[in-house]
């Protein structure tokens, strides 16, 4: 039997709420400020938490980068990697946890830059900052094959003629350190809400199968 679901309520929680009980919605998606108006209605709720953003991380210096050092924004996020941010996630979603009553904790934007995620595709080139860079080195990766290979495949995708045969090696390289770097956090996030409750469900939105690994996300992960 299908179930519905809604993320957000509106400026009005406790009218959407009423609403979405009215329209047989079983579950809504949302902040934590929206919790007490859902679950008076009966429904269940979960709360959506970012991945990698946060109040104290603005300027170019937590941007990611390409491979040739250019910051590139995307959907607000930082680089995927650094340990402040993702520490800072990590105690947002251990208080998210402790909301009385809910049924689970849902993760968004926890992956690397995809081809729309900025203002251009450059976003996707991403990320090579130093922290990447010696995370990268600490997995096992080859650095310098990766940098080669993706700064080889963004000239490609703006119109040089080019064999990417040559790198595959480092965009595989680059692919699967994305992967390795996202299911390092995932796992943390999934840890911390079973620490606050085991009851509690762990949840992401996640690419599309076709698209997942591009941006570092795997199902089987």
């Amino acid at each position: 039997m299908t179930e519905l679901w809604m993320h957000g309520l509106g400026p009005d929680p406790e009218k959407g709420a009423k609403h979405l009980k009215e329209l047989g919605f079983k579950a809504v998606v949302g902040g934590t400020g929206s919790a007490e108006a859902v679950l008076a209605q009966g429904m269940d709720y979960y709360i959506c938490s970012g991945a990698y953003r946060g109040p104290a991380f603005k300027g170019d210096e937590w941007l990611a980068q390409d491979p040739w050092g250019n910051k590139h924004e995307w959907f607000s996020s930082t680089c995927p990697t650094r340990k402040e941010v993702r520490s800072y996630n990590l105690e947002q979603v251990r208080r998210m946890a402790a909301t009385p009553g809910i049924k689970g904790i849902l993760i968004d934007g926890a992956r690397f830059a995809s081809p729309t995620s900025g203002k251009t595709t450059d976003a996707l080139f991403t990320c090579f900052c130093p922290q990447c860079m010696a995370k990268a080195k600490e997995m096992g990766f080859d650095v310098k094959e990766m940098q080669m290979a993706v700064a080889t495949l963004h000239d490609f995708v703006h119109g040089k003629k080019l064999d990417l045969m040559p790198f595959y090696f480092g965009l595989q390289e680059w692919l699967n350190f994305r992967r390795a770097a996202t299911t390092e956090h995932l796992l943390d996030f999934v840890k911390v809400v079973k620490e606050v409750n085991p009851e509690l469900k762990a949840g992401i939105y996640i690419f599309a199968p076709a698209l997942s690994d591009l941006v570092g996300q795997n199902y089987r992960d």
